[in-house]
């Protein structure tokens, strides 16, 4: 056993945030697995279970692990903003065909893992996006905008199907941004949905942070976050590790 992995045995957490890089992140879950640590992974490694908090309870697939000793993933910060409008849009569409996701944020909110992880953030955003949609085509994008001042983080989805409802859509996502607001209270719909073409939906929402240490433009981050400690919270009333959180 390596000497870090000494360390953390001694240590009383059992749970850790990675926030390091997806190249990383496999090697600590190994480490951390086998001393019964359980783990929120804030990095694009689609090594642990893809979740959402806002659709833990009506997609199970994306909901909380039954195992005590667990290894979540936030997915991406692009992930997690357009989880709720595809989730919506697909509630109120019949065949989903194609979903894009295009997120854009401010470049100084962009650390040097989250360069070096864009390949990643773009697999595991497209990845999580089939899943809820059941689309057969996905694309994520990611635009880093080094406008002054710095813009607030803005996520749009344009979705194709053989029928939308476009009501349905509005009202789903309504709810969805209601839920979402408990734990990221600066995210908000900007663009309603509305058919862009025939049979295809979008629609934008923008998150701003809470500014309590990183600057409120960063919602990339905030969002991200505060799944993370959501998901860990909500799995610590599970397992009986809520001191820990």
């Amino acid at each position: 056993m390596a000497s870090g992995a000494l360390r953390i045995q001694s240590m009383k957490l059992t749970v850790f945030f990675d926030a390091t890089s997806a190249a990383d992140r496999r090697i600590h879950w190994q480490e951390l697995s086998e001393l019964e640590k359980w783990v929120v992974d804030l990095t694009p490694s689609k090594v642990g279970k893809a979740t959402v908090p806002v659709l833990a309870d009506s997609y199970p697939t994306l909901g909380y692990s039954p195992d005590k000793v667990a290894n979540y993933s936030m997915v991406t910060c692009g992930g997690q903003s357009s989880a709720p409008l595809i989730a919506a849009m697909t509630e109120g569409s019949r065949a989903v065909t194609e979903v894009e996701v295009s997120s854009s944020i401010s470049s100084d909110s962009a650390g040097p893992a989250t360069r070096r992880n864009i390949d990643s953030y773009v697999d595991s955003t497209e990845g999580l996006a089939s899943r809820i949609s059941g689309a057969g085509f996905a694309k994520a994008m990611l635009v880093l905008n080094p406008a002054n001042p710095p813009p607030l983080m803005r996520t749009t989805v344009t979705l194709s199907a053989s029928a939308i409802d476009l009501e349905t859509v509005r009202q789903r996502l309504a709810s969805y941004c209601s839920q979402i607001q408990n734990y990221v209270p600066g995210f908000r719909l900007a663009i309603e949905p509305h058919f862009v073409a025939h049979q295809v939906v979008s629609a934008t929402v923008s998150v701003e942070g809470q500014g309590f240490f990183l600057p409120r433009h960063a919602g990339n981050l905030d969002i991200i976050n505060s799944a993370a400690v959501e998901i860990a919270r909500g799995h610590a009333m599970r397992v009986g590790d809520l001191a820990d959180v």
